[in-house]
């Protein structure tokens, strides 16, 4: 089953534009995304950091009062490098590995960026639409993320 998921991802994407244009452009559009997401969060992170330094005497009242948005900035952390594995992965496809890092990547990319999208939300964040965009995408080179 698994061979034939595999076999049907490479199918779609050589029949939609080619290897590996259509993983680019997802690629592109993901790290949109993820630089979006950033952006959103890193303000919040930063005030939210101050006013529990300033309302909090002990390390435990001050991280538990930031725990929401450390949340936010582990998993965008996490994201980050899961894009970062995914672009080694299509880079190796360029080189010739015949996609097989981008295929073990992909899916724990789009795990990761789901994950983030989950956090944001939950979090009251505005959830960027090239986040969403990406996640589309990269939801196309499908499987299971297999750490």
């Amino acid at each position: 089953m698994k061979h034939l998921l595999f076999g049907l991802a490479i199918f779609f994407v050589v029949g939609c534009g080619g290897v590996p244009q259509n993983a680019r452009h997802a690629l592109a559009v993901t790290s949109s995304g993820v630089m979006a997401a950033d952006a959103v969060i890193a303000p919040v992170y930063t005030r939210q950091a101050a006013a529990c330094y300033d309302a909090h005497a002990t390390a435990e009242g001050f991280l538990e009062c930031r725990a929401g948005v450390d949340t936010a900035e582990q998993v965008l952390r996490t994201t980050h490098r899961s894009l970062l594995a995914t672009q080694a992965g299509l880079d190796a496809w360029d080189a010739g590995d015949e996609g097989e890092s981008f295929f073990s990547a992909a899916p724990c990319l789009t795990h990761s960026i789901g994950q983030l999208s989950q956090v944001m939300v939950e979090g009251g964040f505005d959830l960027p639409l090239p986040l969403v965009k990406g996640l589309s995408l990269m939801d196309a080179f499908g499987m299971e993320c297999v750490p």
